[in-house]
């Protein structure tokens, strides 16, 4: 039979023992409290995101404009179809995009046409070069530069780029969820719906 001497060092063990696991168990609760945790993608805030690369917001308009470096290269890029095209007169936004459908069997030649257009003030080319971005379609995959072109296409009146904003801002859906800013993309798309689209056809 074990002496008492033995027992209480049992007994000391055995208390030490859940003693620590107890300092172990707080000690991690603190940790991971304490634990620096990325932002998750769907607490981005829409009105945070600021312009698409290459463009630079316009603070007595609030809207984004080309950066005089990208209009440079876009001025250059444009110099080129002009030698390509041959007609005499330059392309419009348009027209590019038309020739950006025609390419499909080269993506970067594609993603590369829509993005003129889009720089230039086509909706229908920004919302394409945001699919593009998503999918890493004739370019690298960037989700957040995806949801920049996403929403300037939105603000220049494109009704799927409006509606697709509205569902993802109303469900949470990679941006934080706010239903104010779902409704009101949701209202600027039923008024859209009865917009001619003339701007679209190239008229």
């Amino acid at each position: 039979m074990p002496s008492r001497k033995k027992w209480k060092y049992f007994g000391i063990g055995i208390v030490g023992g859940i003693f620590g696991s107890a300092v172990l168990a707080v000690g991690a609760i603190f940790l991971i409290a304490l634990w620096p945790v990325s932002p998750t993608a769907n607490s981005i805030v829409l009105s945070e995101i600021g312009c698409p690369g290459g463009m630079l917001e316009n603070m007595t308009t609030s809207r984004c404009e080309m950066s005089d470096e990208m209009s440079a290269s876009v001025s250059a890029e444009f110099q080129k179809l002009m030698e390509a095209n041959s007609s005499d007169n330059p392309p419009n936004a348009q027209q590019i995009r038309k020739l950006a459908e025609k390419v499909s069997h080269n993506k970067t030649l594609k993603f590369k046409l829509y993005g003129i257009a889009a720089f230039l003030g086509d909706p229908v080319s920004q919302y394409e070069v945001g699919g593009m971005l998503s999918n890493g379609e004739g370019t690298e995959e960037d989700d957040l530069e995806s949801l920049r072109w996403l929403h300037e296409a939105a603000h220049n009146d494109h009704l799927e780029a409006q509606i697709r904003l509205a569902h993802m801002l109303s469900s949470g859906t990679y941006v934080k969820r706010d239903k104010r800013l779902a409704t009101k993309w949701l209202s600027r798309a039923e008024a859209n719906k009865s917009l001619p689209k003339t701007a679209e056809l190239g008229v």
